[in-house]
């Protein structure tokens, strides 16, 4: 009876101990899945923003760029007029007109003036679209000052995840090496069980010899002495 409860107990035992190594295999394999989804959601995610915001960036930047050089000709094409017609005016003798009247013609002055305008608002809007440029340019900047970070968060959760999978490593080989120790010391604890049967055996014997049943060995010095007296 005794021998049927301890086999009954040790196969628990390892019922138990392939419970527990196949948990933490389980648990190990669902974390490295959980890890590694993730972080290709993040690499996905990283990438659509990356392309969008690159798109995005070229897009404006090309438009911007056309509407600069557009303005730019027609600065340089105005500022051409305008030099043309201050030339045909003094060629035309108005400079000794405006020495001896003081002033041009109203029509001459009034095109002066709007050229003046003209040009002036264009140097505006060329300036506009200038800082807008920049402004542009710096959110480019800061979109790679992202992008890095998130290259920087990528070598992080690859240096989690590896952590974890070292982490998973060791807490498998501590787990295996408990259930060889458990398992050597109920090997050791099972050999002290027979060798103190067979001294029990031994004992009875050499007091009783074969005509009585088999006891268990006291623990006590003092208690085998008395039963021999």
């Amino acid at each position: 009876m005794e021998t049927r409860t301890q086999e009954l107990m040790k196969q628990a035992q390892k019922d138990a101990d392939v419970r527990i190594e196949t948990y933490l295999s389980e648990h190990t394999l669902t974390m490295k899945r959980e890890l590694d989804e993730k972080c290709a959601e993040l690499q996905k995610s990283h990438d659509q923003e990356k392309s969008l915001l690159k798109e995005t960036y070229e897009e404006i930047t090309s438009a911007l760029q056309e509407t600069v050089e557009g303005l730019n000709s027609q600065l340089a094409s105005f500022q051409e007029k305008m030099k043309q017609v201050e030339e045909l005016v003094f060629n035309q003798g108005y400079k000794k007109h405006i020495e001896d009247h003081g002033s041009p013609g109203p029509f001459w002055e009034q095109e002066l003036q709007s050229l003046h305008f003209v040009i002036e608002m264009k140097r505006e809007l060329i300036h506009e679209l200038e800082k807008k440029q920049m402004s542009h340019e710096t959110t480019m900047d800061r979109n790679l000052a992202l992008e890095k970070k998130v290259r920087n968060m990528e070598q992080e959760n690859e240096a989690l995840r590896a952590q974890t999978q070292n982490q998973a490593a060791i807490t498998i080989r501590l787990t295996e090496e408990l259930l060889n120790t458990q398992t050597t010391l109920e090997k050791e604890m099972h050999l002290r069980e027979e060798l103190q049967r067979d001294k029990e055996q031994l004992l009875h014997r050499a007091v009783y010899g074969d005509s009585h049943p088999p006891f268990s060995l006291p623990t006590n010095t003092q208690e085998v002495s008395m039963m021999v007296i």
